[in-house]
C-alpha cells in the first residue's frame, strides 16, 4: 500500500511539473521580448564589425522586433538580416529562457588586401537643365572604372574596407588585368578557382596564393606583399632581405615554397640576405638566383 501511494505521489508530482512547464512556456511565449544581445566571434582577427553595428542594423531592418512577443519572433529573419552585413560570414539567432534575442555572428576572415580597379555604375542625372545638351548627359546604366581597395576572405569572398577597423594581412597589387564587377557581392574566387579557365585570371591566381600563405603558417609570416608583374607572374616581397621571389603561376606551391625555405636556411644565411635581387621559382624543379651587380 505504501509503495502504491509513493508511486501515485511521483506521478502527481510529474503531472504538476509538466503543467507548470506548459503554463510557464505559454506565459513566456505571450510575453514581450526583453532585449537583443549580440555576440561576435572574430576568429582571432582584427575587428571589422562591432556588436553595436549589428544591433543598429537589426533595429533599422526590423524596427518592431523589440515590441514583439516571444512567439512572434522570426529567428531566421533576424539571422538573415545580420547576414546582409558584408563582414558577417555566419549567424545564428534564438530566444533565451529570459526572453532575450540572442544573436551569434561570425566575422569573415580577410586574408589579403587587394588594390585593383572596379567597375562603378553611374546614376542617371536628374533635373537636368533644359539648356544642357542631352548628348552630354549620363545615361542610366553607364559605367566607369575606378581604383579600388578591398579584402578577399579565406572563402574567396569580397569584403569591403571597414570604418570600424582594419586587418593586418598581406597586400596584393600590380598589373592585375581583371576588374571587379559593380556587383562585388557575387564575387567568389574559391568557386572560380575550380574552373580551369577562370583559374588563370590574375585576380584568382593571387587569391589562390594568398589562401595558401594563410593556410601555411611556416610560409605566410615571411612575406609582406604579393605583386603581379608585367609578365603576369606572381611575385612576393619578403619581410627580410632586399630581394623579390618570382613564383610565376599559383601551381605546385608546396614544392616551390619547400624549395625556397630550404634555400633560405642553407644558402641565404651563408651568403647574406641582400646578395640576390631576384629568386625565380617559376620554372619546374629550378631555383634561379640573380645576383646584384654591386656585389660582383
Amino acid at each position: 500500500m505504501k509503495r502504491r501511494n509513493k508511486k501515485l505521489l511521483y506521478i502527481l508530482f510529474a503531472v504538476v511539473l509538466l503543467i507548470g512547464i506548459i503554463v510557464s512556456n505559454v506565459v513566456r511565449s505571450n510575453s514581450l521580448v526583453r532585449g537583443i544581445k549580440v555576440v561576435v566571434d572574430y576568429n582571432g582577427n582584427d575587428t571589422l564589425v562591432s556588436a553595436n553595428s549589428i544591433r543598429i542594423l537589426i533595429a533599422e531592418q526590423l524596427p518592431t522586433l523589440n515590441s514583439q512577443k516571444v512567439k512572434e519572433v522570426d529567428c531566421q529573419a533576424v539571422a538573415h538580416t545580420v547576414m546582409t552585413n558584408p563582414y558577417v560570414e555566419h549567424c545564428e539567432s534564438s530566444v533565451s529562457i529570459g526572453r532575450d534575442i540572442i544573436v551569434k555572428a561570425t566575422q569573415r576572415t580577410p586574408i589579403v588586401r587587394v588594390f585593383l580597379n572596379k567597375v562603378v555604375n553611374i546614376p542617371a542625372q536628374q533635373n537636368a537643365s533644359d539648356t544642357q545638351d542631352n548628348a552630354t548627359q549620363q545615361k542610366k546604366g553607364d559605367t566607369k572604372t575606378e581604383a579600388h581597395e578591398c579584402y578577399f576572405d579565406k572563402e574567396g569572398r569580397y569584403v569591403p574596407l571597414s570604418q570600424e577597423g582594419s586587418c593586418n594581412v598581406i597586400i596584393a597589387n600590380g598589373h592585375i588585368k581583371e576588374q571587379l564587377s559593380a556587383n562585388c557581392a557575387s564575387f567568389d574566387a574559391k568557386k572560380m578557382s575550380e574552373d580551369s579557365k577562370l583559374r588563370e585570371m590574375d585576380i584568382i591566381q593571387l587569391w589562390i596564393l594568398a589562401e595558401f600563405l594563410y593556410s601555411h603558417e611556416e610560409y605566410g609570416p615571411l612575406f609582406d606583399q604579393i605583386y603581379v608583374n608585367e609578365n603576369r607572374d606572381l611575385c612576393l616581397v619578403p619581410k627580410v632581405g632586399n630581394h623579390i621571389v618570382i613564383l610565376g603561376h599559383a601551381d605546385n606551391l608546396d614544392k616551390k615554397f619547400h624549395d625556397l625555405l630550404v634555400f633560405y636556411r642553407k644558402a641565404m644565411n651563408q651568403v647574406g640576405w641582400n646578395t640576390y635581387k631576384q629568386i625565380n621559382l617559376k620554372y619546374k624543379d629550378q631555383l634561379i638566383c640573380t645576383e646584384r651587380k654591386d656585389n660582383k
